[in-house]
């Protein structure tokens, strides 16, 4: 049984054109793209992946974080009723997952909040990815709005595919939304 329905989604309105001026983007300097949409983006076909095929990994959906325990703290996925799945990558199956992706951008609200516990440190998605291999991370310590996060994620990326910096890429596509 789902806990799919449990939660409150809002429907996107810019998710769909942020992946598509992302892939744009990143077609136009040669990276290998697939973006996926809607129905076809649910969590089993993202677990089925092998993520080591990807240089970068894009995920622009909801994000949240059952503080103070974490216990619940996913990725919202389409939810596909047939496949098995419950539409949520959980933390926990986060940490499960095996990539060497260069670069995992979470383009969703509080990917990067945990909880601290004492000797372990920051428990969070941003560790979870860390621990299955993946090597740099963009993510936000905060809800974001929608509209906003499409615009500087576009800027980032224009940015990033130039560079190939993150931290150089990310501050000018800040400097930009300040703008």
């Amino acid at each position: 049984k789902s806990q799919y329905a449990t939660f409150d989604f809002q429907p996107l309105q810019n998710n769909a054109k942020e992946v598509m001026s992302i892939s744009k983007i990143v077609k136009q300097k040669g990276y290998q793209d697939e973006a996926i949409f809607a129905e076809q983006a649910d969590e089993a076909s993202f677990k089925r992946k092998n993520l080591n095929d990807y240089q970068i990994i894009h995920l622009a959906t909801h994000g949240f974080v059952d503080y103070p325990t974490n216990q619940s703290s996913g990725i919202a996925f389409s939810y596909n009723e047939t496949s098995g799945e419950d539409g949520i990558l959980f933390m926990d199956e986060i940490f499960s997952l095996r990539s060497h992706t260069h670069l995992v951008c979470l383009s969703a609200c509080q990917t990067g909040f945990g909880k601290v516990d004492v000797g372990e440190g920051m428990m969070s998605m941003t560790r979870a990815f860390l621990y299955s291999g993946v090597k740099n991370l963009v993510v936000s310590l905060w809800s974001v709005q929608d509209n906003s996060t499409a615009l500087l994620m576009e800027n980032f990326y224009k940015q990033f595919v130039k560079s190939k910096s993150i931290s150089l890429s990310l501050r000018k596509a800040k400097l930009e939304m300040v703008k």
